[in-house]
This record gives C-alpha cells, sequence and structure tokens, in this order.
C-alpha cells in the first residue's frame, strides 16, 4: 500500500505549465508556482504569438478574479497580475489559437522556518517520487507553507548493495536539502539487500539480524542530525514484508538497538500498521516490541464517513497494547482518486481539497500527534493518483489547502466539540494565539456557533478570509461539505465544548535488553492473512530459535523455556545458552503437534539473561483443517441445482446446473466494467441453529488457476447481516477443501449493519458459497457442503 519501492517516470519541467514544441508555455520564478503574499505575480510567456496574448485569471470556485494582455519581454512575453489575497488560482493564457493553464497559489507570509512542534505534515517520498532538479524547489514550497516536517523514503538495498559497500548517494542530498530549509526529515526503509538472504526468494527478512543492526547503526550515526524520526519497516502486516510477526518483532528490536547504537537521539517509531488489530499486531506486541520504539505509527485510507470510528480503533489498540500515553503518529493518511488519464479531474480535485482539511481535523480531535497526508508530489499508483502536485510541481486545490490548514491551526491543540445540528461538525483548536473552529456539513444547512467578539474571521479551505458579524454572542454560517475555520472564537467557547480530549503523547524513556530471541517454525506452510503456521495434527515440526547479542562488549548467559499448547510435546522444553558479544546462537528444537485446538496456537520461548528475562517470541500456529478430519459433520444437503438461487452483479449471467462429479456447477459470465462477483445462495424456510458447529467445510474446483480468483463462503443472520470468509481461498483446477469457520468470518460492509456486532450463530436465515473475479467467463464447481465440529 502507497510505499512501495516507486518505479516512476515523472517529465517534468521545473515549476511551468507542461511544454511541447510548437505550444505555449508558462513558468515563473516562484518554486512550483507557490507565492508569498505581497510577492509580484510575474508569469513568462513562451511560444507563437506570445507577446499579444490574453490573459485571465479564475479563483478556486471559477470567478474571473483578473484579465489582460501579456507585453513582451525577450523572445517571449511577459504576464504580470496584480496583488491577489491568499488562495487557489488558475492563469489561462490564449494565442493565435493556442492556450495553456497553470495553477498556482498563494499564501500567508510568514518569518523563520517552519515551527517544527505543530502536528500538521506530509508524507514526501521525495527522493523516490521526484527527479534531483525538483528536490530543492519542494522543499522551498514545504518552507513557505510552513510544514515542518517530511516523511521520506530509504533502499537499504541500494545504499548497501554488497557486504563491505555504503554509499547514500541521493538520500544525503535528500536529507540535507530538506535540512538547509528548516525541514525536519523522518525517514522510513523497508527492504534488504538480497545477499542478506540469498536462498529467500519470497522474503525480504535477513537471514541474520546482526545485518540490520549494522545497517541502522551506520544509518543513524551518518544522518545525527539530519534524520529526526526513524521507522524500520512500512506496513509489515500486509505484504510488504511477506513473513510472520515472530520474525518481524525480532527485526524491530535488532533495528531499535541498531539506532541507539549509533548514537541516533531521535525517536523510532513502531512499524506502520495499516490493518488494525490482527493477529500479526496481537503477536508483535505478546514479543515485547513496545520496549523497542518510541512512538506508535499507524496509516488509514478510510473515507470521512469511516474516519471517526476508523481513528477510535486506533487508539483503542494502542491502548490495549499498554502504550495510549506514548506519541501517536498517522503517517499515511490520503484519498484514492482516479488519474484520468493520470492526473486528478476538476470535481477530483475539489474532493480531495476538501478531504484535507476534514480528515486533519478529525484525526487531532481524535488524539492523533501528528498526521502526514499522503502524498506530497504526483504519484499514480494503479491508476490511483494520490499526488497534492501536478507532475511539473503545480499544485492541485489540495496542496493549498494542506498549507492553508496548516498556517491556520498551527499548533493544533484541541480543545473539544461544539454542539451543532445533526450532520454538522464543530471541533475547537487552540493555535498558540487563539482559538479556531473546523466546521462543515455533510449537507448545507446554517450552523451557528457562540463567540465572544463582535466580528469573526471566517476562513475558507484556500485561505480566503471574509469578516462575520456577530449577533447575542452567536456567528451564523452557511456549512457544507468544504470546511471552513472560523477564527477569534474567545476563551469563552471552552465552557461550551464537549467530548473527551486526548493529552499529548509522552516519549518513553526505553533501555530495552539486548538478548533478542527469534524464533520461526522452518519447514510449514504460512499464512500471511491470518498471522500462522498451518500444521496438521500429529505432524512433526522444526522450531528454530535465533539467539541475538547485541551487546559488542559482554556475553550474555542465561536460559530458554519453551512454552507449548496442550498435547504438544518438544525434545526439550529448557536448556541453558551463552552467547558471545554480538553474537549468534541457532538452537533447533523438534515438535511434535498435539490434536486440533481452534487458533490461534502459541509457541512461546522465554529467557532469562544475566538476571533479566528478555522479551519472548512467539509463533502462532493454526490446524491445516483441509487434512484434518472432523469428529462431527452433518450434511447441508444440496447437491440439487434448484436448491440454488442465482445471486450476480448486474454486468454478469450464470447458469446453475449438476456437476460431473457430484454437487452443482456454476457457468459464470461477465460484461463491461465494474465489480465481478458471484454468489449464488441457499434461503432458509426458517432460522436455524448452528452454535454447536464450529464452521462450515465444501469441496469445490475452477477451470482456471487464476490468482486474482478466490471463493468464499458467506452466511447471513436475521436482520440481514453478513458474515465472510476474509482473504478467500485460491482459484484451482484441482478439487480443494475449503473450511471456513465461523470465529474467523468478518462483518461484510455490503450488508445490514449489525448492531451487536457479532455473528448470531442461533439465527441463521442463509449462506452462500461464490466467487470473486477479473475474468470474462469461468466454472465453480461446489459438493459435499457440511457443518463440522473439530473437538
Amino acid at each position: 500500500m502507497r510505499s512501495a519501492m516507486f518505479v516512476v517516470a515523472i517529465l517534468t519541467i521545473a515549476w511551468s505549465a507542461l511544454a511541447q514544441e510548437g505550444k505555449l508555455t508558462l513558468s515563473s520564478a516562484a518554486p512550483g508556482n507557490i507565492f508569498l503574499a505581497g510577492e509580484p505575480l510575474e508569469f513568462a510567456l513562451a511560444g507563437p504569438g506570445s507577446p499579444q496574448a490574453a490573459f485571465a485569471v479564475r479563483d478556486y470556485d471559477g470567478h474571473e478574479v483578473s484579465s489582460g494582455q501579456s507585453r513582451p519581454k525577450g523572445d517571449g512575453a511577459a504576464v504580470a497580475l496584480p496583488a491577489l489575497g491568499p488562495g487557489y488560482y488558475e492563469l489561462t493564457c490564449r494565442a493565435e489559437g493556442a492556450e495553456v493553464t497553470a495553477s498556482f497559489g498563494v499564501l500567508r507570509s510568514r518569518e523563520g522556518p517552519p515551527a517544527q512542534d505543530w502536528p500538521l505534515a506530509v508524507d514526501g517520498a521525495t527522493a523516490w517520487l521526484a527527479r534531483p532538479h525538483q528536490w530543492q524547489p519542494l522543499a522551498e514550497m514545504l518552507r513557505r507553507a510552513g510544514i515542518g516536517w517530511v516523511r521520506e523514503r530509504l533502499s537499504w538495498g541500494e545504499v548497501n548493495p554488497q557486504p563491505d559497500k555504503l554509499d547514500w548517494g541521493k538520500y544525503d542530498t535528500v536529507a540535507e536539502t530538506f535540512s538547509a530549509a528548516g525541514i525536519r526529515v523522518y525517514q522510513i526503509f523497508h527492504d534488504s539487500p538480497g545477499w542478506t538472504h540469498p536462498k529467500g526468494k519470497h522474503t525480504r527478512c535477513p537471514d541474520d539480524l546482526r545485518e540490520v543492526y549494522k545497517f541502522t547503526k551506520a544509518a543513524g550515526a551518518h544522518f545525527k542530525g539530519e534524520i529526526f524520526a526513524w521507522e524500520p519497516w512500512n506496513e509489515p502486516d500486509i505484504g510488504f514484508f511477506p513473513d510472520l510477526g515472530d520474525r518481524y518483532a525480532a527485526v524491530q528490536k535488532a533495528a531499535y538497538l541498531g539506532f541507539r547504537a549509533g548514537g541516533a537521539e531521535a525517536p523510532v517509531l513502531l512499524c506502520s500498521l495499516c490493518r488494525g488489530h490482527s493477529a500479526f499486531s496481537d503477536n508483535i506486541f505478546e514479543a515485547g516490541v513496545a520496549d523497542y520504539f518510541e512512538i506508535f505509527n499507524f496509516h488509514t485510507y478510510s473515507p470521512l464517513a469511516r474516519y471517526v470510528q476508523t481513528i477510535e480503533g486506533w487508539m483503542k489498540l494502542t491502548r490495549d497494547y499498554g502504550v495510549g500515553d506514548r506519541p501517536v503518529w498517522l503517517t499515511e493518511a490520503g484519498i484514492r482518486l482516479p488519474g484520468k488519464p493520470k492526473l486528478l479531474s476538476a470535481e477530483d480535485q475539489r474532493k480531495q481539497a476538501e478531504f484535507v482539511p476534514r480528515s486533519f481535523a478529525i484525526s487531532l480531535a481524535g488524539g492523533v500527534d501528528h498526521h502526514f497526508f499522503f502524498v506530497y508530489p504526483n504519484y499514480l499508483e494503479r491508476g490511483v493518483q494520490f499526488g497534492s502536485l501536478h507532475p511539473d510541481l503545480t499544485p492541485y486545490p489540495g496542496f493549498i489547502a494542506i498549507a492553508t490548514a496548516v498556517q491556520t491551526l498551527r499548533q493544533g491543540r484541541y480543545l473539544g466539540r461544539l454542539e451543532v445540528p445533526e450532520g454538522a461538525s464543530a471541533y475547537v483548536f487552540h493555535t498558540g494565539e487563539q482559538r479556531v473552529a473546523v466546521v462543515w456539513s455533510d449537507k448545507p444547512q446554517k450552523v451557528k456557533l457562540p463567540v465572544a467578539a463582535q466580528e469573526v474571521t471566517i476562513r475558507d479551505l484556500v485561505g480566503r478570509d471574509r469578516a462575520a458579524r456577530a449577533a447575542g454572542g452567536v456567528v451564523e454560517l452557511e456549512a457544507g461539505p468544504a470546511a471552513q475555520y472560523v477564527l477569534g472564537l474567545g476563551s469563552a467557547v471552552e465552557s461550551k465544548l464537549i467530548g473527551s480530549v486526548r493529552p499529548p503523547g509522552k516519549l518513553p524513556h526505553l533501555a530495552p535488553p539486548k538478548v533478542v530471541l527469534a524464533g520461526r517454525l522452518d519447514g510449514p506452510p504460512l499464512e500471511k492473512n491470518a498471522n500462522c503456521y498451518h500444521v496438521g495434527g500429529g505432524e512433526r515440526v522444526l522450531l528454530v530459535v535465533d539467539v541475538y547479542n547485541f551487546d559488542e562488549q559482554h556475553s550474555a548467559t542465561g536460559r530458554l523455556r519453551l512454552e507449548l499448547p496442550e498435547g504438544w510435546q518438544a525434545a526439550r522444553t529448557e536448556l541453558e545458552t551463552r552467547v558471545e558479544p554480538f553474537g549468534r546462537k541457532t538452537v533447533t528444537i523438534e515438535l511434535t503437534a498435539g490434536p486440533y485446538a481452534p487458533p490461534p496456537l502459541k509457541l512461546w520461548v522465554r529467557g532469562s539473561f544475566e538476571g533479566r528475562e528478555v522479551a519472548p517470541s512467539v509463533s502462532y500456529v493454526k490446524f491445516d483443517l483441509s487434512h484434518t478430519e472432523a469428529r462431527k459433520s452433518e450434511s447441508l444437503g444440496v447437491e440439487r441445482p434448484e436448491a440454488w438461487r442465482k445471486n450476480i452483479s448486474a454486468n454478469g449471467k450464470m447458469e446453475i446446473a449438476p456437476g460431473p462429479d457430484g454437487g452443482v456447477a456454476f457457468d459464470i459470465s461477465f460484461h463491461g466494467p465494474g465489480d465481478r462477483w458471484c454468489y449464488p445462495d441457499i434461503a432458509l424456510a426458517q432460522a436455524a441453529d448452528w452454535r454447536e458447529w464450529e464452521g462450515v467445510s465444501f469441496d469445490y474446483r475452477f477451470d482456471t488457476a487464476d490468482k486474482g480468483t478466490v471463493v468464499r463462503f458467506q452466511v447471513t443472520e436475521q436482520g440481514g447481516p453478513a458474515y465472510m470468509t476474509g482473504p478467500g481461498f485460491p482459484a484451482g483446477k484441482e478439487w480443494k477443501r475449503a473450511v471456513a469457520l465461523f470465529p474467523e468470518l468478518v462483518w461484510g460492509s455490503f450488508s445490514r449493519k449489525d448492531e451487536n456486532g457479532r455473528l448470531d450463530l442461533d439465527r441463521i436465515v442463509g449462506w452462500r458459497i461464490g466467487c470473486n473475479t477479473k475474468l470474462d467467463r469461468l466454472r465453480l464447481e461446489v459438493r459435499d457442503v457440511k457443518l463440522v465440529r473439530f473437538r
């Protein structure tokens, strides 16, 4: 998600409108056409007929605010505009049938470098997303906007291509460029050189975590004073780290100890999580990562309608894991909009701009200490445009909205909410100088706010101000989806605020053990989504435990203790070991799996070294139920085609027939764009009680092995809420058995909201088996559908 190693070709011309031979071009001396109020608004126009060009300037609302004629200058012409107030603008020039348009912004003037304690920032990935000649103007644009932090990217594999070679290259230049502009860089890496895992084609985890330590130690020392926060990995709870939480927890520990050994004083973040509460997050916290980071870190791309709920969920997660008093950073927060074909449409530009202040306000109100908009430069990912700038660095309205939010909220200390009509929101912040409300409404309506002054300032999302008179201590404004800032509320407003306020997070003082335990199972297949290894009952597996001593001066002597699920056996459960300074000791233990038990099963490796308990290693295990015989089963008796009802997306057709090997066959076809799904269903005559069962098993096969096609099971309870298998089961041409355990089913957002938030197995009214695909045609066969119990 969003932070992969970007492979991008950006053809740019400084901060001018895109140029083509024989066409008109516009450019200015202002970086990215970002002017400060009071600076001359002058553009250079080149191309046929440029000395006689007519120009017009339109504001964010499309209103013409200036027009005139260019004047000859050198080989081209100059377009000099009158002074304009803060805002977003577009300049269009026409000459001899040609036309060119360039966007520009006017920001409020400010003195000095950006304030580094202001909470609103941007994710830049500048070293990857921008060309070298763009780095300096990008830094200057942030300085002008008052943005004090930028999130960057660094490739370990690129700077450390061989064990004995370190070349920081462009990452040095980018850090120096932002530092010179007074902007703090927060850096992240999430890859590893191939030589660190030469036999692992499907991993990014180094075979020897001492390489992680050596790299972060070198990075911490090299960038001391230039990098002000470090993150060891991006979104390892999904595909950016193909291994499980047992291995990542050890990476986080090794990285943290390396940064500290290198003398880096910058705080270290936990890896950025993006899935919310998951088996992966449980795993790494059970393994003790809380002692190896100062700042909690997460990502969200939730739509605004779910933003409050999303932020509350992440905050609850920090409390559940005992780190709720630490700083919380939201380090990727963007809006998915289509690039048509590569750039944002006028409509989507407004959507992005409207997203900015609302997401900022909800995030800060929810307790986030630093919020990073994703993403600053132009960036198209699989047809989705995330950037706030055109490829030539000129702004979308979204960038002006970011700058306006930063300059308006400043310190952004949340104070509380005001009671407003349903559908409206009014969050109040202290800027360090005054109180400001951020107000919007999902539908157009009047909103009244209490004020002490007779007149307040209303600022729109691109920075345009207007005065508003108060009457009887109340100011009334027309609110809509575009947020407005109300400045000058006065201190009396605080007595009318509601809602809780999270105190600012505080950096902990950490001194974790330097002995790190890294356990893993060798051999069994793993399931990334469930964060577990698959084993069979009675199967023999190898538990490999690497014991690292990251103390470079002293050896470590201690004892390992193994804790296994009930019924599991091990050749040994305790052993003593000694690890040399900066050494590694590998211990391999043969285990025999016990009888079936519901997931997750946990294999704990604990240790005590030099009289001090160290963080454990924890590996999650799940039984492979496709090869496990159920203790009890009951056929659902749906082998007849007439038992099923057709249920397919509007762009599809389906037929149901007897399967050649028993069961039923679904012949499915799709045409045209849109989601492609087919979920024929079974409606029960009356509600069924499935509480004695653990899940449903069925055999299936496709006429394709397409990797983008999956089969899922869904079940519906009374009232309409539906629950389904999350990732689905992969397509294949051979018969496979799928087992959908009820506790692992997730609520389907396509169905009615479940008031109690859980699947009620005593109120089942129907179920479905079907598929999601991108293919035009396919066949799915299903047979032997039954309720099962394994205990």
